[in-house]
């Protein structure tokens, strides 16, 4: 599978995450875009919706 096709199947799932009111970021939090350095579908993804998730109340 070369980079065009794997660029393509990210924004896909980017698309449908944001459809479904979820986000996607990289493992680490962090923003997800393709960069064939990084070894993304290496270390992974994942796709949560913000809404379902409680902020952590500290202090």
């Amino acid at each position: 599978m070369g980079k065009k096709e794997l660029a393509a199947i990210l924004d896909r799932i980017k698309k449908l995450a944001r459809e479904a009111g979820c986000m996607v970021t990289g493992l680490d939090g962090e923003a997800l875009n393709f960069d064939p350095g990084r070894g993304l579908f290496h270390h992974g993804f994942m796709v949560y919706n913000p809404a379902r998730i409680k902020p952590e109340i500290t202090g």
